[in-house]
């Protein structure tokens, strides 16, 4: 959840993924009209996946393969001059952020992920989820397999991360109303650690619903 990445996020402030921002003339030469751009140089050798720190849940962009450079399209819906923060996290490994870097149409972003987590620092243990309240809607994940998996909502054209659930476990997950005001029909992804995505069937979202998602062993 949110809170979770937060402190995970801080501890790995320094640890270092490099952004940098092209210089005002070169983005003054780039069309007003066009979505910004992230550029990530994945050093790794394993893929890393591509988020964005946005109100309270985080929007993945996509997937960088291992010791490879890609660019990824950002939000069509960001406002000129609006601040973010990029960060990825290397499969098997835990999430790396960069500093906040200001959004301009038509700019291009580009994210360093080094090879190593020097200065680490582990996260606090997670805190348990509050009491939810009447009309919230939450999916609970029975995880069978033997890798954690992080789980995602479908929005438009791109996902949200709403939490990670441990290998064999089972947990709840509260799903906030702004994530379903507008798309009372969702699909529930689920993204094992080193695997490929999987799909729930089409979930109809309502105040008070509590989904079940059960994610195979194979």
């Amino acid at each position: 959840m949110k809170t979770m990445r937060r402190a995970l996020v801080t501890a790995l402030g320094f640890a270092s993924l490099a952004a940098m921002v092209p210089p005002a003339h070169a983005s003054a030469q780039m069309s007003k009209d066009q979505a910004a751009t992230v550029t990530v140089d994945n050093t790794r050798s394993v893929p890393v996946v591509v988020y964005m720190d946005r109100g309270p849940f985080d929007t993945r962009l996509g997937t960088v393969a291992p010791h490879t450079k890609a660019t990824l399209q950002l939000p069509s819906y960001l406002a000129d001059g609006e601040t973010v923060q990029v960060f990825v996290h290397p499969e098997g490994g835990e999430d790396l952020a960069s500093q906040d870097v200001t959004v301009n149409k038509g700019q291009d972003i580009d994210v360093y992920v080094p090879t190593n987590d020097a200065g680490y620092v582990p996260p606090p243990p997670p805190e348990e989820i509050p009491n939810p309240g009447p009309e919230t809607t939450t999916v609970t994940v029975q995880n069978a397999r033997n890798q954690p998996v992080t789980v995602f909502l479908e929005q438009g054209a791109f996902d949200s991360r709403i939490g990670t659930v441990a290998a064999n476990h089972e947990k709840t997950l509260v799903i906030p109303a702004f994530l379903t005001r507008d798309a009372p029909d969702v699909e529930i992804f689920v993204h094992p650690e080193g695997g490929l995505d999987l799909a729930s069937q089409t979930f109809d979202l309502k105040p008070d619903a509590h989904l079940l998602v059960k994610v195979p062993a194979r």
